[in-house]
């Protein structure tokens, strides 16, 4: 025990300050965008994300509480950014006016 640290109680488990660091976050999104050329100033992009694309098993917060049978393992997050790998389709058309024209 370090001087200024309170004495133990009997009967009782105690953790220290910051004992307990969870996982680190670890993603890899990939984005796939093709562009479509159409006659005159028209034109299309094909879009295919894929967000967490090694599926990665992310947690945003543990359990500490020691009475817990739980105790030290994750919690569930419907937070996007711990989600499973998640693939995400779309596109966008481009209708750019000619100049001088109202």
């Amino acid at each position: 025990m370090r001087d200024g640290d309170p004495a133990p109680l009997s009967g009782i488990t105690q953790v220290p300050r910051n004992a307990f660091v969870g996982k680190p976050v670890h993603r890899a999104d990939v984005r796939f965008q093709q562009s479509l050329k159409f006659g005159g100033r028209r034109s299309a992009d094909l879009i295919a994300e894929l967000f967490n694309a090694f599926d990665r098993a992310n947690y945003r917060s543990y359990t500490l509480q020691e009475s817990s049978p739980r105790y030290g393992l994750p919690n569930a997050s419907s937070n996007l950014a711990y989600a499973p790998r998640t693939i995400q389709l779309g596109f966008r058309l481009t209708f750019q006016r000619y100049p001088g024209r109202r």
